[in-house]
């Protein structure tokens, strides 16, 4: 995707215009957009803001983290766990497998796929609507990457977008 997909050739910024986006592939990008002069096209302002340390705020967050710290302990990674681990395609998986080891759920089969998991989704697998449920917007990792992390450090003037 790129800038000009998403705001038409009329648009005119102004010098006050910000912009943030996060999107959501293999891995996790954050950007901020910024006009500099009146009229002037958005200029694209990278950042490695996916890399930062997951934080977590309620008792589910944390048992994740912990599960999160498990795996990558068993890879020999001592590195913390970033919000890329969580928010990518590689972090719904992860999802999956946190929510399908808790005893609610029983004995279900082992999802190395995103598209998969996305796949079964639409089609009414429950474990994989709650995970792919709870990737988007029943927890608060998603919001807090999002308006903690992006946007009220480069406070966009009126627009934000997840992709």
């Amino acid at each position: 995707m790129v800038l000009e997909e998403l705001y038409t050739a009329e648009y005119q910024s102004k010098p006050e215009d910000n912009r943030a986006l996060m999107l959501v592939t293999d891995g996790l990008g954050q950007a901020l957009w910024h006009s500099c002069s009146e009229g002037q096209k958005l200029k694209p302002i990278p950042s490695e803001g996916g890399h930062t340390d997951f934080g977590v705020s309620n008792d589910q967050d944390i048992e994740l983290l912990k599960f999160l710290k498990r795996l990558k302990q068993d890879k020999d990674d001592n590195s913390p766990v970033s919000y890329e681990y969580v928010l990518s395609r590689p972090g719904l998986v992860r999802i999956y497998q946190f929510l399908k080891n808790l005893p609610e759920w029983g004995n279900q089969p082992d999802m190395n796929d995103a598209d998969t998991i996305i796949q079964l989704a639409q089609s009414g697998n429950t474990l994989c609507k709650n995970g792919l449920f709870w990737f988007l917007c029943g927890n608060e990792v998603y919001t807090d990457s999002l308006f903690n992390k992006i946007v009220l450090k480069v406070f966009p003037s009126k627009h934000f977008t997840i992709s």
